[in-house]
């Protein structure tokens, strides 16, 4: 059986680790998000540039061609930023190559149901 003392221990121990990792998850947070502006820009910023296409992106009949086109979008919008960001680049040609990898797979299910 357990003691109040111990019980008391439990939950200190407890609470102790759920502020370490609450302040281990904001320093992460904060480093993160602080990387991904100098090379962004200010979310508001950038956020707002991405918006700008939502109409356009909804006319697209295929929610998950729709959401591939609004990745590439996404990705755009940081060249925008950052022009050289190499890894943008290459998450464009793969999100263009996930339109193509939706087709096929369409296809070959829709052969296996025949």
């Amino acid at each position: 059986m357990v003691t109040d003392m111990q019980a008391d221990a439990i939950v200190k121990d407890n609470v102790d680790r759920y502020v370490d990792m609450c302040q281990q998850f904001d320093d992460t947070i904060e480093t993160l998000t602080d990387e991904r502006g100098a090379h962004y820009g200010h979310p508001l910023d950038d956020f707002a540039r991405n918006t700008v296409v939502d109409d356009a992106l909804a006319q697209c009949k295929d929610p998950q061609v729709r959401h591939a086109l609004r990745m590439v979008w996404v990705k755009v919008c940081r060249l925008i930023e950052t022009p050289d960001h190499a890894d943008s680049v290459a998450d464009i040609a793969g999100y263009a190559r996930t339109i193509a990898m939706i087709h096929d797979e369409r296809k070959r299910r829709a052969q296996i149901h025949d």
